[in-house]
């Protein structure tokens, strides 16, 4: 299947775009703001400890920053990730190249998936970019890398589901009606000089 260059497509209509710069910059600032809260009230809890040897013994960044960020990540991409996904296909009948991308010698599962790996590629550059706040947390203490990695793991495959659930089973219908309203004009003018093609005038279900 021809996937590569429906990705390539996609990637060059996302950064030559507002849409790639609008989202990060929003995923960005929401998650920037909840670290900086949340290592804010480390911070404080960490200075207190310096008089409550047992409440030192409690405190661990991993608990305290990393797992309440996570969480909270998750809740934002449950909100941006239609952000990415409504484009997919909506844009294409905007444009009006949604007949002339279904026309190409591609197969439609092809057209599916070179559209959700760009978005799942997208969406792997917003969380990498999110890499600066363990690195500001490895500079000032220590930090263990299995939960990190695993957060981060997590945060991928959950980002991907998001993905599918909200684009693929959404642009779907799209991408069955504008092949068949295609065809339907494509046969319609050709059925005059070839009758025989005048068959594939019915939209495919």
């Amino acid at each position: 299947m021809k996937v590569w260059p429906i990705f390539k497509k996609e990637m060059r209509l996302y950064f030559t775009s507002p849409v790639a710069w609008v989202i990060i910059t929003m995923f960005l600032l929401i998650a920037g703001y909840f670290f900086y809260s949340i290592f804010a009230f480390y911070t404080l809890a960490s200075m207190q400890s310096a008089m409550n040897p047992q409440m030192a013994r409690e405190l661990n960044v991993t608990d305290s920053v990393l797992r309440p960020l996570f969480s909270n990540v998750s809740v934002i991409l449950l909100l941006l990730m239609p952000l990415i996904t409504m484009r997919l296909f909506a844009e294409e009948r905007r444009s009006g190249t949604i007949e002339l991308l279904l026309t190409y010698p591609v197969r439609d599962g092809a057209v599916l998936i070179g559209k959700y790996l760009a978005a799942l590629a997208l969406y792997a550059i917003m969380l990498a970019l999110t890499l600066l706040y363990p690195g500001i947390l490895f500079y000032f203490t220590r930090v263990e890398w299995g939960p990190l990695l695993t957060g981060y793991l997590g945060l991928l495959l959950m980002g991907a589901t998001f993905l599918s659930s909200s684009g693929s089973w959404a642009g779907a219908p799209s991408t069955w009606a504008g092949h068949g309203g295609a065809c339907s004009r494509t046969c319609r003018s050709s059925s005059t000089s070839t009758p025989s093609r005048a068959a594939c005038s019915t939209p495919r279900t």
